[in-house]
């Protein structure tokens, strides 16, 4: 079974920790489609490019990032597709490889898998994205009857 990331990343100075990095999720992702800001530098943009295997591309609008991630990966022929930001991806491909190695094998055995975030992991986000993701969370998890975690 085929498992595509598809992620949005917005490099400020994290190209180096994705190179080092790269080969891990190289061997877990069969494609990898990486959507970034119109803000990104050009010389972070290309180095995202240049890594083998990968879709990168520059959106017009940031706002659209993660749609247009999600639109491209469409285009390829996979079983599934794991969507991240990427900065997240990589501090849990650093801090926990085999969690993540697991959840990757999980979303291969399910329709829709939403990966919610433990209390000490929450505790860990500035209260800047602690809450709108709060209204975020409740708002759908109301919708949803079942509490999840969206943000």
């Amino acid at each position: 079974m085929t498992v595509m990331l598809a992620t949005t990343f917005n490099p400020r100075g994290e190209v180096g920790r994705l190179q080092r990095l790269y080969e891990q999720l190289q061997a877990v992702y069969s494609d990898i489609v990486i959507s970034m800001p119109p803000v990104a530098r050009a010389e972070d943009v290309e180095a995202v490019k240049v890594l083998p295997g990968v879709l990168a591309f520059v959106n017009e609008e940031w706002s659209h990032g993660r749609y247009m991630a999600l639109k491209r990966s469409l285009s390829k022929r996979v079983d599934a597709i794991h969507y991240a930001d990427m900065d997240r991806l990589l501090r849990w491909v650093e801090l926990r490889p085999d969690e993540w190695r697991r959840t990757v094998e999980a979303v291969q055995h399910c329709e829709c898998l939403v990966i919610g975030r433990t209390e000490s992991a929450w505790a860990t986000h500035p209260q800047s994205l602690r809450r709108p993701e709060y209204i975020t969370n409740t708002l759908f998890s109301h919708l949803l009857g079942q509490a999840l975690d969206f943000g």
